[in-house]
C-alpha cells in the first residue's frame, strides 16, 4: 500500500491475503513477573491497610481486598489478552480509541454522569462498580499519540505538520482530566505526552515550548482552585519549616511520616500497623506506603521501590528493541507514566511532594488503576515478544538516546497500516 494522507490510511480497504504474523521472540520474562507479584503484593497489603477500615465502615474485614481481588482477576485477563494482542493492531485502532475516550470524557464534564468523592467527580458507576475514566485516558494518549508521531516521524521537527497537531491532542486529553478536577493525574498525562515528543526528536525549542504551556496550566489550576493553592502553600511552607497543621491540611501527612518512621529497619509486623486504626485517612490507596513502610520497615519500601525501578527499566529495555518507532514510543511512554505514578505516590507519602491522590502502581486499592497498569504491562511483553536482535552491540552497551531512537531505521507508517 502506497504512503498515503490519513483519511486514506483509516479508510483503506484491507488486502484480500491476511496480514503476515509478525515475528515473535520468547517474551522478557521479568515483565511477566513482575507485575503479577506486585499485584499479589499489593493484595496483601491492601488486606492489612483496609482491614480496620471495612470493619468499622462495612462490618467486614474483607471488604475492600475482596472487591480488589476482583479487579484483580480482570486485570490479569487484560494483561493475558493484551500481552498475545499484536500490538500495532492499538496503533491501527488508536483513533476510534482516542474518539471514545473524548466523547467518555466530554460527557462526564458536560452531562456529569459521575458521582462525587470529596469534591472531585471522577467516577462513573457501572453496575454497582466505580469506574474511573482517567485511567483509561492516560493508556489510550499514550498509544494515540505514540501512532501519530510514529505516522510522523519523517516531520517530527514540522511545528505545523506535527508538533502542533500533536500539542492539541495532548492538551486536549490533559484539560478534560484537570476540569474533574484532577490536576494529578492531568500533569502526569502532560509530562507523559512531552516526554513522548522528546523521544521521538522533536526540536529542543518546541519542547520548550511545551514545557512552558505545561507550567502556565498549572499555575491556572492553582489560581483557579483554592484547594489545590492552599494545598501547596502548606507543603512549601512545610519544606521550609518542617512545620506541620496538624489539625489540619498536615494531618494525614503527618499521620503518614509517622507510621514510616515507627517502622524502623525491619518494621512492626505484617497487620501489627498502629496508624491504620483510623489515625491514616485513606491508608489503602493513596498512603497504602505508609502501611508498608510501618509493617515492613524500610527493608520493605525498599524492595518495593527496586522492583518498582526494575520493571520500568525492564519496559525500557523492550522498547529499545522494538521493531518499530511506534513500538519503542508506545514503551517509553507506558513506562514514563509508570515511573511518574510511583514517584509521585511516594514523594506524597514521604513528604517530598504535595498530598494528590495518584495510586501506586499494582499496589494501592483501586480498580480501575490496577486493571488498566496491567493491561499497559500486557502491551510491554507484547512488545518484547517482538523485539528484534540487536546485531553485533550487547543490550548492556545500548543508551537511551531519544534524537537516537527517533532516527533509527524502523518501519513507522508503513507498519499501522
Amino acid at each position: 500500500m502506497k504512503r498515503g494522507g490519513l483519511l486514506s490510511g483509516l479508510f483503506a480497504k484491507r488486502h484480500a491475503r491476511a496480514e503476515p504474523t509478525p515475528a515473535m521472540s520468547r517474551p522478557d520474562h521479568w515483565l511477566l513477573i513482575l507485575p503479577l507479584g506486585l499485584t499479589a503484593v499489593g493484595l496483601v497489603l491492601v488486606y492489612s491497610a483496609s482491614s480496620i477500615l471495612g470493619l468499622t465502615q462495612h462490618g467486614d474485614a474483607f471488604f475492600y481486598v475482596s472487591r480488589q481481588a476482583v479487579r484483580a482477576v480482570i486485570g490479569v485477563f487484560a494483561f493475558v489478552f493484551f500481552a498475545r494482542l499484536d500490538y500495532h493492531k492499538l496503533g491501527r485502532a488508536s483513533w476510534w480509541l482516542f474518539g471514545l475516550m473524548l466523547l467518555g470524557l466530554l460527557a462526564m464534564a458536560a452531562l456529569g454522569v459521575t458521582h462525587e468523592v470529596r469534591g472531585a467527580r471522577r467516577w462513573v458507576s457501572v453496575l454497582g462498580m466505580a469506574i474511573q475514566p482517567t485511567e483509561m485516558a492516560r493508556v489510550v494518549t499514550v498509544i494515540f499519540l505514540s501512532a501519530f508521531l510514529a505516522r510522523r516521524a519523517d516531520r517530527i521537527e514540522s511545528l505545523t505538520q506535527t508538533y502542533l497537531p500533536a500539542l492539541a491532542i495532548l492538551g486536549a486529553a490533559a484539560a478534560l482530566v484537570a476540569i474533574q478536577p484532577n490536576l494529578s493525574s492531568a500533569a502526569v498525562l502532560f509530562a507523559v505526552g512531552a516526554t513522548l515528543l522528546f523521544f521521538a526528536g522533536a526540536r529542543w525549542l518546541h519542547l520548550g515550548g511545551t514545557a512552558g504551556l505545561g507550567a502556565l496550566g498549572f499555575v491556572a489550576m492553582i489560581v483557579h482552585y483554592d484547594y489545590q493553592r492552599e494545598r501547596l502553600l502548606h507543603h512549601i511552607q512545610f519544606l521550609f519549616t518542617g512545620k506541620l497543621d496538624s489539625l489540619g491540611a498536615g494531618w494525614q501527612l503527618e499521620q503518614s511520616l509517622i507510621a514510616i518512621g515507627s517502622g524502623g529497619l525491619f518494621g512492626r509486623g505484617f497487620g501489627r500497623g498502629m496508624q491504620k486504626f483510623l489515625f491514616l485517612p485513606d491508608p489503602h490507596t493513596d498512603f497504602i506506603l505508609a502501611i508498608a513502610g510501618e509493617e515492613g520497615g524500610l527493608i520493605a519500601t525498599a524492595g518495593l521501590l527496586a522492583a518498582l525501578l526494575f520493571f520500568v527499566w525492564r519496559a525500557y529495555r523492550a522498547g529499545l528493541r522494538a521493531p518499530d518507532l511506534f513500538g519503542t514510543l508506545v514503551a517509553a511512554g507506558l513506562a514514563t507514566q509508570l515511573a511518574l505514578y510511583s514517584f509521585v505516590n511516594m514523594g506524597v507519602a514521604t513528604g517530598l511532594l504535595p498530598t494528590t491522590g495518584l495510586p501506586l502502581p499494582f499496589i494501592s486499592y483501586g480498580g480501575s488503576a490496577l486493571v488498566m497498569n496491567l493491561a499497559a504491562a500486557g502491551i510491554l511483553v507484547n512488545i518484547s515478544r517482538q523485539a528484534e536482535a540487536t546485531a553485533g552491540r550487547s543490550p548492556r552497551s545500548r543508551i537511551l538516546v531519544p534524537t537516537g531512537l527517533a532516527r533509527r531505521p524502523k518501519p513507522t507508517w508503513e507498519a499501522l497500516k
